[in-house]
């Protein structure tokens, strides 16, 4: 496969799971909430893990990622709401621009 093609398949699970968490703002109960769960419970730590160990193996990235969003998030959500910010204001500003992060960190880590 070429480089192009091995960096867009890198991606589907970064898309994916940003298009759950976007299906979260029109589902109602129980599904809403289970497709909100990314935003905040593995795009930070996914986006941190990415970014700091671009050398890790894809299991030891996703691993850390996941064990770490939620302290990622929580220290994020402090200080979002020190601002003013409301929960559900500083919730998707921090899931967003951790996907973000995620995504741009993805794209930018050379394949070999």
């Amino acid at each position: 496969m070429t480089e192009r093609v091995m960096g867009r398949a890198r991606l589907v699970p970064a898309l994916a799971l940003g298009l759950l968490a976007l299906a979260s703002e029109w589902l109602k109960g129980v599904p809403g909430q289970i497709a909100l769960y990314p935003l905040l419970g593995a795009f930070p730590g996914l986006a941190l893990s990415w970014t700091l160990l671009p050398r890790a193996s894809a299991t030891t990235r996703w691993t850390a990622g996941v064990t770490l969003a939620p302290l990622v998030s929580s220290i994020l959500g402090w200080g979002a709401m020190t601002t003013g910010l409301s929960i559900p204001i500083a919730a998707r500003v921090i899931g967003w621009g951790a996907w973000l992060i995620w995504v741009a960190a993805i794209m930018t880590r050379r394949r070999g």
